[in-house]
């Protein structure tokens, strides 16, 4: 089996049909379905078995609601793949998805490959990759630090990924996360990686669509969440101690990505009903929680109102960044 492709599903049934389709419709004969159910409580498990029932290489596996990462985590035990690629079920590929990726996996057996998207609902817009081919681990590294830094890290479902890089180096999602899992999977498989392809191609189509995603929903837990996972980078980062020219790069891009939590935390108080000092007085709550910056971070301009606690400027620029990204 060439691929494994895992969909975590939980109460998808208006858009898991389209999903499925996208990738059957393509009569790729070297590839296995995973969906992983996750608790669903409306047809998606109904859905999944009426497909399973008519294409053999379907596998079809219902659990207690344990989280994306807990279901990911399960179909990369179920895997038999050569790659690994990850399609949620709200989404769907393009046409050309199984045609591209073969032919970019025949340019010099890379380990790691990344792809554009689209990106379709209220708003759509395409993320743009360079065609390109990287060789050597220190410039996979840079690569790595400049999609930190751009927020694409954590798009697994635009990079194709070696199974047995994955299962040499014990390689899983973080069950305790439910926020920056997805990147910190990547960042921690990207360490290891010294051949990377990039494909300037269009073959995966995300939806903006759901209205009640968790982006729109308040989370009390988003701080901590930011937080630990920065930490858990941070430690991936000392213990790969990488070398090299970009080694500073990423250290910087690592740091960089860690005081931005604490920004994005700060806007996140907007989703409440608080008035301008109570919002203020949970700013500096967040400022203490990020002030435990391990020392090996480097420092980036963004950190010094954090450690400085400018509580009015952080205050404002959540305020404008949220303003922004309305308009």
């Amino acid at each position: 089996m060439k691929y494994s492709i895992i969909v975590p599903i939980y109460n998808s049934e208006k858009t898991l049909s389209r999903c499925l389709d996208s990738i059957l419709e393509q009569n790729y004969p070297d590839a296995e379905l995973l969906l992983i159910n996750d608790g669903s409580t409306d047809r998606s498990a109904e859905i999944c078995a009426s497909y399973a029932r008519k294409i053999p290489n379907i596998l079809c596996r219902t659990t207690e609601n344990h989280g994306v990462s807990a279901a990911r985590n399960l179909g990369l035990e179920l895997a038999r793949g050569t790659y690994i690629l990850f399609v949620d079920s709200d989404d769907y590929v393009s046409p050309d998805y199984f045609r591209e990726i073969d032919r970019t996996l025949a340019q010099g057996d890379p380990e790691l490959v990344i792809f554009a998207h689209r990106l379709f609902g209220r708003n759509t817009y395409e993320v743009p990759v360079e065609n390109r081919i990287v060789r050597g681990r220190d410039e996979v590294l840079g690569v790595v630090a400049r999609y930190l830094r751009m927020g694409e890290l954590n798009t697994l479902w635009s990079k194709v990924f070696r199974r047995d890089l994955i299962e040499a180096n014990h390689l899983r999602f973080n069950e305790a996360l439910c926020i920056d899992e997805d990147m910190n999977f990547v960042f921690s498989y990207s360490l290891h990686v010294s051949r990377l392809n990039m494909i300037d191609g269009v073959l995966y189509n995300t939806s903006l669509e759901n209205e009640e995603s968790l982006t729109r929903k308040r989370r009390d837990y988003l701080c901590q969440q930011l937080h630990d996972a920065g930490l858990r980078r941070s430690a991936m980062l000392q213990q790969a101690k990488p070398e090299g020219k970009n080694a500073r790069n990423l250290s910087s891009a690592v740091s960089w990505v860690y005081y931005r939590s604490a920004y994005s935390s700060a806007a996140e108080l907007l989703k409440y009903d608080l008035t301008r000092k109570q919002r203020r007085a949970k700013v500096r709550e967040i400022c203490h929680v990020f002030s435990d910056c391990p020392d090996k971070l480097t420092t980036p301009l963004i950190a010094i109102p954090i450690r400085m606690r400018f509580i009015t400027l952080i205050d404002l620029s959540a305020r404008i960044a949220v303003r922004r990204r309305r308009n």
